[in-house]
């Protein structure tokens, strides 16, 4: 098994077609979701996210450090929604379990 992966992430409120502000600037929007759990909207740091993500595939596990949060969220990846020539991350769907 792999081992686990850490990514650094904020909050956000940046919501719809207005996340392309937030792409230009650098940064990917991410949502955690899960059983019992309201979905958390995240932002995270778009090189790094491509660092870690680049031998990720669905299923592997991650540790989410979110600011201003004591403990780090311990997360399944989801999906990884790609723009589809420049291959980068457009959207990260995280499972919290």
């Amino acid at each position: 098994m792999a081992d686990t992966k850490t990514l650094q992430a904020a909050p956000r409120s940046v919501t719809g077609k207005k996340v392309a502000d937030l792409r230009r600037a650098g940064l990917t929007p991410v949502v955690v979701y899960g059983p019992g759990i309201a979905p958390a909207h995240l932002q995270t740091n778009t090189k790094a996210l491509i660092r870690e993500l680049h031998l990720a595939r669905p299923g592997d596990r991650f540790d989410l450090e979110v600011e201003g949060e004591a403990r780090p969220r311990s997360v399944v990846l989801q999906d990884v929604q790609q723009h589809v020539t420049k291959l980068t991350p457009l959207h990260v769907d995280f499972l919290q379990r």
